[in-house]
């Protein structure tokens, strides 16, 4: 018995931790009585589940859960039958990202002197230089280093269906995972460094690719993966660069082919005749037969061949193919080769496109051309072959020749362009196109900024690299590449500054990965058609698992279009631009395309769906709406909507004595579009200058006493392959001063001789910017300036040397004296604007701005009797020339508005004001002299006499840390029309109003 006992404590003293073995224990360890009246119980996590998470190396981490996880698992598979899971790319945001990190998690750390942080979020601003990485809502990955001296910054992300969220809907019960095959990531990252305190020097390298996770890793690459459609048809399209001048593009003869690098013999397939073109067959498709090839052109609509909707929504018993043959009646797109040299019309929608039948076993496609004058070359291509190989073993190869397959297209990818808009012919060379689609792009360059004692330099140097593959694994690579960079500086000697820029950006600089993909989330199947690139809810095309979606073209930005430089991009580039139903005025469609129904095969830009945001919406979003250079204490509301009601401040009673139209604005446009610079909204990124130019400016700028400047300039670009000059050389003049005792004076003049026919179109606010109407309008440049030379005025006055006295007075005037160019003849055509020819004339404006008002305080300033009287003048002229030479005439524009204005204030106590107000009167019906007054001299159209009368209380309290202002009262307006035509709009109106705000203390 001493034995037994001796051995069970030996034996059990060693094991360590045993549990009892009993049955009903099922293996777990005994739990005794809790009593809880000692400690506080702990719930179960509903809100926050629980659980211990290890690193690969068995390291414990953390207990707790997942918020965000991205995983790309790189795995080929030899037989789709196989049971083996494949490759793919995850990625996750779990409920609590939404919930409980609204969206941004950060970690961080230092150890002396470095600091670092660590961010996941959906919209991180985050800029690297002007030219390279610049987003206003960066969705991924960032990490941030740095020292005293160094500087760095990586990030991360798949910019393809990245999971956006919401920022201002409830909270959601599950959070989203997506998984796919077809992905397109960015890596990038910055790094900078400080030399003393003059100089900092800086290097940038961002990529972004396409990946495909079924592939084997050794696939994998920055350069990304060819997407794995092998051309059945290919498309070659030429058109002219700058069409609508009716000197189009030359084509000397049909495209030599090569294939796999050598060329090969072609043969049009054209057949005269009621049997139509030929048919191709099995045996005349291979890679030892001439290349068969089609001339295609919409004879039925009689314009050049496209990729759309219509072409290839055919029928089962029509294939693609057949609609180009149309050999079983009707006209098809299949024509007559031309007779060469072709001269190409020089109009939109005109082009001459070949369609070369691919035969099997090509692994590469080289076009050349010779062509002269202004050309644009594209390529395209449709697709039955969905494989990476022609050897694949688990897919049936189908003959390109096969007439009664479907073929799903590509859209058209813009290859080559000429330089300049050449109309002699004197650039005839051979052109070169290397077919393929990309798989990814890059940016790299170096940048710095230099500061010495008045001396101020910077500048950078980037080149972006296209890559791009033959669709097959094994297929032929290729790269483009695009150069851009600029440096300024400038130079203080006293009171004089010497300055000067350089910059050159070509059109093939791209911060942009342009591609076609067979998963793109934007196609995603929708209620209302396909997903938004700026849609922020759950995207309906959620999968848990590996799945496929509707292929199509896509475009992925570095550089936002954002001018407004707020949280939202102003817009997007991407395919099928489909308006939103729910927007009566269906402000938000396609602007390239002009497309009121939307095209997956065109390439298209719409405003962001963020910045199309109604009164009540902004109220959520208050920095919606796009104002560049009209918010300028940027409060998100625009300055000609200070109270965000959604109208004008200068229509609206009272407020207008404050607020003018945008007519009477001034400042530089040194593109001369007739739009203010920093009012511009164009739809560009916004690199620090416009695409496609190479330009110059130098500038001298004297201060010839504090706040009076003159400074004298010459600008200089050349437009590259769009063509175009664009000549400015200018005197300015700018002087502000301001005194408490006297007032205040503003006086700004440019003189400027303009020879620029470069057409700087814009996305712009035609009146005034509105918190209920915050959608412009593509407007296109009228190219007024093609040889003028212009004066351009501004003096405004404002006198206060006697107390409580306000007299403003502001005029505008611009003389545009416009000189001839070219023949009469061409400048009545339709298209002189394009070709420059030019009558002399002139166009002049006249804005004048006249106020008054006067304060009567008693009471030790309680009450206060305010006279105000606002006169408004404007007036446009266009003298010209009709054919004839007989000069003409012609008012644009002129109307005349006179404000008078009676108000009184009267503070009851330090929280309450009482206001009331007159603006017009008629004296109780006894005359109409005091009378808001509007004239429109040029057809007396609106002409009004009108009076109006309001009064309003507001109080101002604290009530649980808010501060709340109630603000209640009437308003009542009557309109005189003066033509009994424009009484219809009304005579009477009245508002009742009470409304409580709410702020912080």
């Amino acid at each position: 018995m001493t034995r037994f006992l001796i051995l069970f404590i030996v034996v059990f003293g060693l094991c360590g931790e045993v549990f009892p073995q009993f049955i009903s224990n099922k293996g777990k360890s005994d739990e005794t009585y809790l009593n809880y009246s000692g400690r506080n119980y702990e719930n179960y996590s509903t809100a926050f589940i629980k659980k211990k998470f290890f690193d690969n190396f068995g390291n414990f981490l953390v207990e707790g859960t997942t918020v965000f996880e991205m995983n790309e698992v790189q795995q080929f598979v030899e037989s789709s039958q196989s049971s083996t899971s494949v490759g793919n790319s995850s990625l996750l945001k779990s409920r609590y990202y939404q919930n409980y990190f609204n969206n941004l998690v950060i970690g961080k750390d230092a150890y002396s002197g470095f600091q670092t942080r660590l961010m996941v979020g959906d919209a991180i601003r985050t800029k690297f230089t002007d030219l390279t990485l610049n987003k206003a809502r960066f969705n991924g990955i960032r990490w941030d280093a740095g020292t005293a001296k160094y500087r760095g910054t990586v990030v991360a992300s798949r910019v393809s269906d990245p999971i956006r969220f919401s920022f201002d809907t409830g909270i959601y019960d599950e959070g989203r995972r997506r998984v796919r095959d077809w992905t397109q990531y960015l890596f990038g990252g910055h790094f900078e460094s400080d030399f003393g305190d003059v100089l900092t020097v800086g290097a940038t390298y961002v990529n972004q690719h396409q990946r495909r996770s079924s592939l084997d890793s050794k696939e994998a690459s920055l350069k990304g993966v060819v997407t794995s459609v092998i051309p059945r048809m290919i498309y070659l399209r030429v058109s002219d660069d700058s069409p609508d001048d009716n000197l189009g593009p030359i084509i000397f003869g049909p495209p030599v082919v090569l294939l796999n690098g050598k060329a090969v013999p072609t043969v049009p397939m054209y057949k005269p005749g009621p049997s139509g073109s030929n048919m191709p067959t099995a045996a005349s498709t291979t890679i030892e037969q001439p290349v068969q090839y089609y001339v295609l052109r919409n004879t039925a609509q009689s314009k050049g061949f496209d990729i759309n909707l219509s072409f290839y929504n055919v029928s089962p018993v029509d294939t693609s193919l057949g609609t180009i043959l149309r050999v079983l009646g009707g006209t098809g797109y299949s024509v007559p080769p031309p007779s060469y040299p072709h001269k190409i019309p020089g109009i939109a929608k005109e082009n001459i496109t070949y369609a070369y039948l691919i035969p099997e076993q090509v692994k590469s496609v080289q076009f050349q051309l010779i062509l002269a004058n202004d050309y644009k070359v594209e390529t395209a291509q449709d697709y039955i072959n969905e494989t990476d190989s022609y050897n694949d073993p688990n897919i049936k190869f189908q003959s390109h020749a096969n007439t009664e397959v479907t073929a799903t297209p590509t859209p058209f990818f813009v290859r080559e362009r000429a330089e300049g808009n050449v109309k002699d012919g004197s650039n005839k060379r051979v052109v070169i196109v290397n077919y393929g689609l990309a798989t990814g792009m890059s940016v790299y360059g170096a940048n710095f900024n230099f500061k010495y004692q008045g001396l101020e330099i910077q500048g950078e140097y980037n080149e972006s690299v296209e890559y791009l593959k033959y669709p097959l694994l094994e297929g032929g690579q290729f790269e483009g590449k695009g150069t851009a960079y600029y440096i300024k500086g400038k130079k203080k000697f006293g009171r004089l500054t010497l300055g000067a820029e350089k910059y050159h950006i070509e059109s093939k600089y791209s911060t942009g990965f342009h591609t076609y993909v067979k998963d793109n989330s934007y196609y995603g199947a929708t209620a209302t058609g396909a997903s938004a690139p700026d849609y922020t809810g759950y995207d309906p095309s959620f999968q848990s698992t590996l799945t496929n979606i509707n292929p199509g073209g896509i475009f992925f930005p570095l550089v936002d279009d954002n001018d407004d430089n707020d949280r939202w991009e102003d817009g997007f580039y991407y395919y099928n631009v489909t308006p939103s139903e729910s927007d009566a005025n269906r402000r938000n469609f396609d602007v390239i395309n002009k497309s009121k129904t939307g095209d997956k095969y065109k390439f298209g830009y719409r405003q962001n769906y963020n910045e199309l945001q109604n009164l009540g919406s902004i109220i959520r979003k208050p920095d919606t709406g796009i104002f560049p250079g009209k918010d300028k204490d940027n409060d998100g509301i625009p300055d000609d909507d200070r109270n965000a009601d959604g109208l004008p401040d200068y229509s609206q009673d009272f407020l207008t004595f404050y607020s003018d139209p945008p007519s009477f604005d001034y400042g530089d446009d040194w593109n001369n579009n007739g739009v203010i610079d920093d009012q511009e909204n164009d739809i560009l990124p916004d690199y620090p200058y416009e695409p496609d130019i190479d330009g110059h400016h130098l500038f001298a700028n004297l201060e010839i006493l504090n706040g009076f400047n003159l400074t004298l300039g010459t600008i200089h670009q050349e437009a590259m392959t769009r063509g175009g000059e664009n000549n400015v050389k200018y005197a300015k003049i700018f002087y502000s001063a301001e005194t408490p005792r006297f007032g205040a004076i503003k006086l700004f003049y440019v003189l400027k001789h303009v020879r620029d026919n470069i057409s700087n179109d814009g996305y712009q606010f035609k009146g005034v910017i509105t918190a209920r109407d915050p959608y412009p309008e593509y407007i296109e440049d009228p190219l007024n300036f093609r040889n003028s030379l212009v004066n351009s005025l501004y003096i405004g006055t404002k006198y206060t040397q006697i107390r409580n006295l306000n007299i403003e007075n502001n005029v505008r005037i611009e003389f545009n004296n416009q000189f001839a160019i070219g023949t009469r003849a061409n400048a009545f055509k339709l298209e002189s604007k394009l070709l420059g020819d030019q009558i002399p004339g002139s166009l002049t404006y006249y804005g004048i701005v006249n106020k008054i008002d006067y304060t009567v305080r008693l009471f030790n300033n309680s009450f206060r009797i305010i006279p105000q009287i606002k006169v408004r003048t404007e007036k446009l002229i266009r003298n010209t020339e009709d054919k004839f030479g007989k000069k003409v005439l012609v008012v644009e524009e002129s109307n005349q508005e006179i404000i008078p204005i009676f108000r009184i204030d009267y503070s009851v106590t330090e929280n309450t004001d009482i206001r009331f107000g007159v603006q017009g009167s008629t004296l109780f019906g006894t005359s109409k002299f005091f009378t808001y007054r509007f004239r429109n001299m040029k057809d007396h159209v609106g002409d009004l006499d009108r009076s109006t009368m309001a009064i309003s209380i507001s109080n101002k309290s604290q009530f649980q840390g808010y501060n709340i202002v109630l603000d209640f009262g009437y308003k009542n307006t009557v309109n005189d029309y003066i033509r009994p035509v424009d009484r219809a709009a009304g005579t009477q109106e009245s508002t009742l109003f009470f409304t409580i705000f709410a702020g912080l203390n």
